[in-house]
């Protein structure tokens, strides 16, 4: 199974002995759009080795032939200049960025389910975020803070 030194270097990543390792270059329009590499615990993951990746996700098939529901997911995304290898498979220049995003994932019970470093050539893929404040928790923290409630106009 290859190794990577940045997933086993992370401090909140516990995997166990052994380990499934699935490496899959992923294409849109048949351009190469994302080289994804996911390692998972055996003892859970072992019915995905017989599955072919061709046209499916693996968050599918962890539930289809697993029983495994992803319910907590943590991913950072960062620049990177791949080099070798990885540079190749995606199809990209030397020296062109590429988003490098590794997602740590548990499953209900809070246990390790899967480490994965997905590598994205940067012209490819833009990242967005979104998000809306919960007007609840808002209010909570106005009154709790001394600050006027939701709504209060000053007279």
């Amino acid at each position: 199974m290859p190794s990577d030194p940045v997933a086993a270097a992370r401090p909140d990543w516990r995997p166990a002995r052994d380990l499934v390792y699935i490496e899959r270059l992923r294409f849109g329009a048949g351009e190469p759009l994302a080289l994804d590499k996911a390692w998972l615990p055996d003892r859970l993951a072992h019915p995905l080795l017989a599955v072919d990746f061709t046209r499916t996700a693996l968050d599918e098939e962890l539930i289809r032939h697993c029983g495994l529901l992803t319910t907590w997911a943590r991913e950072r995304a960062r620049a990177v200049v791949p080099d070798g290898k990885d540079r190749d498979a995606l199809g990209m220049a030397p020296g062109q960025p590429a988003f490098d995003i590794e997602r740590l994932t548990r499953a209900a019970d809070g246990q390790f389910l899967e480490f994965r470093r997905s590598l994205m050539p940067g012209d490819r893929y833009a990242l967005v975020a979104e998000w809306a404040a919960d007007s609840s928790a808002a209010g909570r923290a106005r009154r709790n803070s001394g600050g006027p409630p939701a709504g209060h106009r000053p007279a």
